[in-house]
C-alpha cells in the first residue's frame, strides 16, 4: 500500500496544482473579460465553452489515454493548457477566446 502512494504521489500532487491553476484561470478570465469589455452574458458564454468542452473531452481523453498512455496523455493534456493559457494571453478577440476555451477542458476529464 505504501509503494503505491509513494509511486502515486507526484502525479496526484501535479493533477492538484494543474487543477488549482485551472481554478484561478476561470476567475482570471471573468476578469480579464470585463476588463476587455465583454458583456456579462459573452463571459457566461465563455463558462460554459469551457463544460462543453468538458463533455466533448469524456468522450476523446479515454482513447486518448488507451492510445499513448496515461502519462503521456497527462503530459499531451497538461502542455495543452498551457498553450491555451498563452495564446489567450497573447489574443485578446472573444471568438478566440470561446474556441480556445471548449479546448482547455478537454484535458480535464483524465482527472
Amino acid at each position: 500500500m505504501l509503494t503505491s502512494l509513494r509511486s502515486s504521489t507526484s502525479l496526484l500532487l501535479s493533477t492538484l496544482f494543474l487543477l488549482m491553476g485551472v481554478g484561478l484561470l476561470h476567475s482570471h478570465i471573468a476578469l480579464e473579460g470585463r476588463a476587455l469589455g465583454f458583456s456579462v452574458a459573452m463571459i457566461g458564454l465563455l463558462t460554459s465553452a469551457y463544460y462543453t468542452g468538458f463533455l466533448v473531452g469524456t468522450y476523446t481523453v479515454p482513447r486518448l489515454t488507451h492510445r499513448i498512455g496515461h502519462i503521456r496523455a497527462f503530459a499531451f493534456c497538461t502542455a495543452l493548457v498551457t498553450l491555451v493559457v498563452l495564446v489567450q494571453a497573447l489574443v485578446p478577440a472573444y471568438g478566440v477566446w470561446l474556441v480556445l476555451r471548449s479546448q482547455l477542458s478537454g484535458s480535464a476529464p483524465l482527472f
